[in-house]
């Protein structure tokens, strides 16, 4: 970057979409993009300390001491990417098994097909009259004294393929690494006219291992919300660059 002061001539325009988050690995260079964000706060807070004194013990001087940059992001996406480098793992491929539930209605045979295979010869089923063990082939049961119409729940194991299944570990002593980020949007003109383009530039920052997740009935996306803190590189956080857009 130059070394000239200037005045700007970015002071009657208008930033008003949200900001598209870039991340870059600080070792592997493995980028990840999320622009599907539906807010991103950048809220920096600086440290202070007042002096005062004298007569009416007056505000001498305000001393400032130290400067911190917290951005928080939240997408209506799942994205797994972020979420294993949250818990600071990577995702692999594995075979294993894993547990499925699911209702299935009976047809006129007193049969209904399970949408995967189960792993044992039989699974249990639970209907208003109780939970049964009943008999698979490959992914089909029936059950004796049902009637056509019937719904049941069936909860069974399943083997998972290494091709069809990513795996992240959830382990208490790993944590995020850091990581360079980007956050790229535009300002505009009053015809809404692209004028340029605006980008913060951390190239290093950590993101928060704390994390939630949250269901309800009601189907709906359910927001991930990602906290990152700016880490100082010998008392720089970062940069705020606009780049005039070519007509």
């Amino acid at each position: 970057m130059g070394s000239n002061i200037i005045n700007s001539n970015y002071k009657n325009y208008f930033l008003v979409d949200i900001y598209d988050m870039i991340l870059v690995d600080k070792k592997t260079k493995e980028i990840i993009i999320s622009d599907t964000l539906t807010s991103c706060g950048i809220e920096c807070t600086t440290s202070s300390t007042t002096v005062q004194g004298g007569k009416g013990y007056a505000v001498l001087a305000t001393l400032s001491s130290a400067k911190e940059i917290t951005i928080t992001t939240e997408m209506p996406t799942f994205n797994f990417d972020l979420l294993a480098r949250q818990m600071g793992a990577d995702i692999i491929k594995a075979a294993g098994k894993t547990m499925k539930i699911e209702t299935v209605t009976l047809d006129s045979s007193k049969s209904a097909t399970l949408s995967a295979t189960p792993a044992s010869a039989s699974i249990d089923v639970f209907s208003e009259s109780g939970k049964q063990s009943v008999a698979v082939t490959t992914n089909k049961i029936t059950i004796a004294g049902g009637k056509e119409g019937d719904t049941v729940k069936a909860c069974y194991e399943v083997n998972t393929t290494q091709e069809n299944t990513e795996v992240v570990e959830i382990n208490a002593k790993n944590f995020p690494t850091g990581v360079e980020m980007y956050l790229t949007s535009i300002l505009i003109d009053n015809e809404e006219n692209i004028v340029a383009d605006i980008t913060y530039h951390f190239p290093s920052v950590k993101m928060s291992a704390d994390f939630s997740q949250s269901t309800a009935s009601e189907r709906d996306a359910n927001p991930s919300t990602y906290t990152f803190t700016v880490i100082s590189n010998g008392g720089k956080l970062g940069t705020l660059e606009i780049v005039k857009r070519e007509k």
